[in-house]
């Protein structure tokens, strides 16, 4: 049986509001042995009479009495830190938005551009003093004439399809015009659906509810049946098909990030909330709306006409069998996750894919990272951060569906308050999601994850410690530029030590796990240490190999966090049986 466990932060961490409800969990006197894991949907019955119930936030159980942040729960045991800094390598100067790796395991990438062009790049060794290989007059493809591209639209995402080297399929996520472009027409995401009229929307920046569209299509290479995917230069600029197509409701907060699951092979689609402040008509908690969700679509089989009549699906896809809430009317069948404002920065842990972490873009106060599971639901806009978002001017007050007592929401397991950044450097705060690290290059950040700040050139390391417990602690680094840079970086005005990477776009990662930041100034990559000054002990000149990591995990049974659980918990009966008996 759960129960409400109410715990005061400690005053000095302005990112987390007094008295918050964190999680519930029923418990014993084995909390201070356990550290207050967040543990659900799961009863180990214990020889001893000691009945704990068990679970996991981490995906596949849609019912748990988890309902916060693994960040805020206790533990005592120091997390070994990163290097002082992280050391850079610039490589290009281009600004892009989007990296991803050919799956041919080459030293290959398609980078994106907002306005629309993609190009194929080969990537240099790192410290090898060359740098990225792109010819910008030739791009792999070309969708400037169906991109609508402004400040917050343009060219979204690209993701190759798992079995890219059979089948030559490339995905791309873009935003259009239907004022400009023939072929962008959906229905509006303020429907019927839910009792939403776009014509009491306010047009917002110039533009009409429902003028722009979110939009998912897939292409093809071109080539010839006797050459492998992998080696075709270009895409047909035709779309072979169009996956997805909606109406936006405003001019903002769209995400717009795809994604293949690494295990399951499912599409994963990032919507943002649709923009206004506060998402005043409520979609991100809507449950007949895709609007605030990550969605989850099987685009290797597509429903029948009827079925897409009859489930109201919003293109040509399927929806997977195992996705949450398939059985359950109330909600659109495409949701994975909810209560998100505007995802920017989605990535799988390649070690343990049950580990899918996404940078959630805050309104006023905080930025976040959450730790998805299937079912989810994150609190916006109901929760800005751990804290209850409050606005005024809000048409949508709080009702049955968003009531604090009845959403279960969970809370970040990492993030920052606009505060920190502001009180250094002018301006908004705005995340920017990237990876756990899992390169050999630099051996003290291998296993953190990095993230980053778009406006304020921060950058961050989190530490789960223990590990699988979904706990961490972040460090903000010192980010410096390899004295023998490739490309030689700038420097901010006020300081020949600091590189000036400009706007934090993105991150990217190439087959062998080094991880790029695609900034408006260049392409950096993370370098060994010792080329900034930085001192790693794990650095080897001759020798240098990745820590021991754990084995993968499946993304739907979380069964290494599980396994880990149940063998403290047997130790710990172990050591007080023997200390009983002397």
């Amino acid at each position: 049986m759960c129960r409400l466990l109410h715990v005061v932060p400690p005053s000095s961490n302005p990112y987390f509001a007094q008295d918050v409800i964190l999680f519930q969990q029923s418990y014993t006197g084995l909390d201070l042995y356990l550290g207050w894991y967040p543990i659900c949907a799961m009863t180990i019955a214990l020889k001893f009479g000691i009945n704990v119930t068990m679970s996991h936030a981490f995906g596949g159980v849609n019912t748990t009495c988890f309902g916060g942040g693994p960040v805020l729960k206790h533990n005592n045991i120091p997390g070994t830190p990163p290097s002082s800094g992280v050391c850079l390598e610039k490589i290009g100067n281009g600004s892009y938005l989007d990296m991803t790796a050919l799956p041919d395991g080459s030293n290959r990438v398609l980078l994106a551009s907002q306005s629309g062009k993609i190009w194929l790049a080969t990537l240099p060794e790192e410290g090898s003093g060359k740098v990225m290989v792109l010819d910008e007059s030739n791009p792999f493809l070309d969708l400037t004439d169906q991109v609508h591209f402004d400040s917050e639209f343009g060219l979204m995402g690209i993701a190759f399809h798992p079995k890219f080297e059979q089948n030559g399929r490339l995905f791309a996520s873009y935003n259009c015009d239907k004022v400009t472009s023939p072929t962008c027409s959906g229905r509006c995401s303020c429907n019927s659906d839910f009792g939403c009229d776009p014509s009491l929307l306010p047009s917002k920046d110039g533009g009409q509810p429902c003028q722009f569209h979110s939009v998912v299509a897939e292409y093809s290479a071109n080539g010839t049946a006797l050459q492998p995917p992998s080696t075709w230069m270009r895409l047909l600029p035709q779309e072979v098909r169009r996956i997805l197509t909606m109406g936006l409701p405003y001019s903002a907060h769209h995400g717009g990030q795809i994604l293949f699951g690494p295990e399951d092979g499912y599409l994963y689609f990032m919507m943002g909330d649709g923009g206004s402040k506060g998402d005043p008509q409520n979609f991100s908690q809507e449950k007949q709306s895709l609007l605030g969700k990550i969605l989850r679509i099987d685009v290797d089989n597509v429903a029948s006409a009827k079925a897409i009549n009859d489930l109201g699906l919003w293109g040509n896809y399927s929806i997977p069998r195992d996705n949450p809430f398939t059985e359950n009317k109330d909600f659109k069948p495409e949701i994975w996750a909810m209560g998100f404002r505007n995802p920017w920065g989605c990535s799988f842990d390649a070690t343990r894919p049950s580990y899918f972490l996404c940078a959630d873009v805050g309104e006023e106060m905080f930025e976040e990272v959450n730790l998805v599971s299937k079912g989810g639901n994150y609190g916006w806009r109901v929760y800005e951060g751990p804290s209850v978002y409050n606005d005024t001017n809000s048409k949508v007050t709080a009702n049955s569906s968003t009531m604090k007592s009845s959403m279960n929401p969970i809370f970040p397991v990492m993030g920052y308050n606009h505060y920190e950044i502001n009180k250094v450097k002018t301006g908004s705060a705005s995340i920017t999601g990237g990876y756990f690290y899992r390169s050999t290059t630099d051996p003290c950040m291998y296993g953190r994850y990095l993230y980053a700040d778009l406006y304020g050139g921060n950058v961050w390391a989190g530490t789960e410690n223990p590990d699988d417990s979904g706990h961490f602690s972040t460090n903000l680094l010192e980010v410096k530029c390899a004295h023998d840079s490739p490309v030689a970086c700038s420097s901010d005005a006020g300081t020949s030590a600091l590189p000036s990477l400009g706007y934090i776009f993105s991150f990217g990662e190439d087959n062998r796990k080094d991880v790029f930041i695609l900034a408006s100034n260049g392409v950096y990559r993370i370098a060994h240490p010792s080329r900034c000054n930085f001192v790693c002990p794990k650095e080897n000149a001759t020798l240098r190999a990745a820590p021991s990591s754990p084995i993968p995990r499946s993304s739907a049974s979380g069964q290494g966090l599980r396994s880990s659980i149940i063998m403290q918990l047997v130790l710990f009966l172990l050591i007080t049986i023997r200390m009983s008996s002397l």
